[in-house]
């Protein structure tokens, strides 16, 4: 028992030596030669040649070469040439050249020229030219000319012209003639004249008459008597009472009482109470006490308690205590004790004492004890004892 007091295995058994003290292993055995005391490994065995003391791999093994020693990777080995040693990737690889060490990509792999060092794209690559560094586009690429650095587009395409640069359409295309730069439309066209630059409309085309240009409609076309000039409204047609004019609803409709002025709501309609003026909800509705203000969430909905002002959660709900501001977790929810502000794990829960803190470990969970606060391990449970 005396040598085993300090063994922190999983089955309470060194290795046939019964030396492995320090050797926070999985299985409860060290290496076949017994010495990879600092080696904190999954299987409880270092790489071939017994040597990968520091190299917090996952399989427990290190590269070809045995010589990642800080090259935090997936997989338990390096890139083809072994020398990815700061590039936190996501597949333990770098990219073909082996070069990509402060390119924090997806995939693990740079563009075809690997220079995208500074590009953080989605897909993990740049354009054809590999040149859009700081072109923050969704697709990895920009146009065909690589040239629309500035212009956030959704698909990561300028107009045929590529000229489009502060035109942020949609659909990454500006009209025909490649002139609506300050048309703000949804299609990346304009009217059949091409004329609306003004005209925020949806679907690139004003009304018959073509001069609804600042009526904010959303199908091109104003109401019956074409008079809702500033009427933010949906369908293009304004309330019963032809009077919602600065009402920005989607609907094209005011609430009941006609008076949701500044309420920027989803479905043309405030709250029960016609109260959630700058509530920027997704359902256009605000909560039941109708007072989730600046509560940016995604469902439209706070928290029970209605005070999740500031908790950047998922699923747009707090957790039971609704105090889970600056926790910032995956499934939107604290721990049962709600209090896992600073500890960034996985499934958004701490352990079952609430106390993992800084324990990075990856099932959002601590030993048995909660003790293993530094103790970078897999599975997050620490030993028998």
């Amino acid at each position: 028992l005396e040598k085993l007091s300090s063994a922190f295995v999983l089955y309470g058994r060194c290795s046939a030596m019964n030396s492995c003290t320090s050797a926070f292993v999985l299985s409860g055995r060290c290496s076949a030669m017994n010495s990879c005391t600092s080696a904190f490994v999954l299987s409880g065995r270092c790489s071939a040649m017994n040597s990968c003391t520091s190299a917090f791999v996952l399989s427990g093994r290190c590269s070809a070469m045995n010589s990642c020693t800080s090259a935090f990777v997936l997989s338990g080995r390096c890139s083809a040439m072994n020398s990815c040693t700061s590039a936190f990737v996501l597949s333990g690889r770098c990219s073909a050249m082996n070069s990509c060490t402060s390119a924090f990509v997806l995939s693990g792999r740079c563009s075809a020229m690997n220079s995208c060092t500074s590009a953080f794209v989605l897909s993990g690559r740049c354009s054809a030219m590999n040149s859009c560094t700081s072109a923050f586009v969704l697709s990895g690429r920009c146009s065909a000319m690589n040239s629309c650095t500035s212009a956030f587009v959704l698909s990561g395409r300028c107009s045929a012209m590529n000229s489009c640069t502060s035109a942020f359409v949609l659909s990454g295309r500006c009209s025909a003639m490649n002139s609506c730069t300050s048309a703000f439309v949804l299609s990346g066209r304009c009217s059949a004249m091409n004329s609306c630059t003004s005209a925020f409309v949806l679907s690139g085309r004003c009304s018959a008459m073509n001069s609804c240009t600042s009526a904010f409609v959303l199908s091109g076309r104003c109401s019956a008597m074409n008079s809702c000039t500033s009427a933010f409204v949906l369908s293009g047609r304004c309330s019963a009472m032809n009077s919602c004019t600065s009402a920005f609803v989607l609907s094209g409709r005011c609430s009941a009482m006609n008076s949701c002025t500044s309420a920027f709501v989803l479905s043309g309609r405030c709250s029960a109470m016609n109260s959630c003026t700058s509530a920027f909800v997704l359902s256009g509705r605000c909560s039941a006490m109708n007072s989730c203000t600046s509560a940016f969430v995604l469902s439209g909905r706070c928290s029970a308690m209605n005070s999740c002002t500031s908790a950047f959660v998922l699923s747009g709900r707090c957790s039971a205590m609704n105090s889970c501001t600056s926790a910032f977790v995956l499934s939107g929810r604290c721990s049962a004790m709600n209090s896992c502000t600073s500890a960034f794990v996985l499934s958004g829960r701490c352990s079952a004492m609430n106390s993992c803190t800084s324990a990075f470990v990856l099932s959002g969970r601590c030993s048995a004890m909660n003790s293993c606060t530094s103790a970078f391990v897999l599975s997050g449970p620490c030993s028998a004892m």
